[in-house]
């Protein structure tokens, strides 16, 4: 590879990293203020998605409430037992 290809790749290198990191300063930002939420999609038929390893990330002394948008939450598949 000659050494102008070299050296347009390490530019561009270091420019997606100068803004990777702007955007994890800029999310940690929005996590301080509590202006930045998380989707987390569980595919249907799964298991093994309990509150504590959904939530447990985000649990600490700044957290003041946690929605669950899910229309079948009190319904009776949702409690029961995964078998695999």
């Amino acid at each position: 590879m000659d050494q102008e290809k070299k050296k347009h790749y390490r530019l561009k290198i270091e420019e997606y990293m100068t803004r990777a990191e702007k955007v994890k300063t800029w999310v940690n930002q929005m996590k301080q203020e509590g202006k930045y939420h998380e989707q987390i999609k569980i595919e249907e038929n799964t298991c093994g998605f309990e509150y504590s390893r959904v939530f447990g990330p985000y649990l600490d002394e700044t957290v003041a409430e946690v929605w669950v948008d899910d229309a079948y939450i009190r319904s009776f598949h949702q409690v029961i037992q995964c078998k695999g």
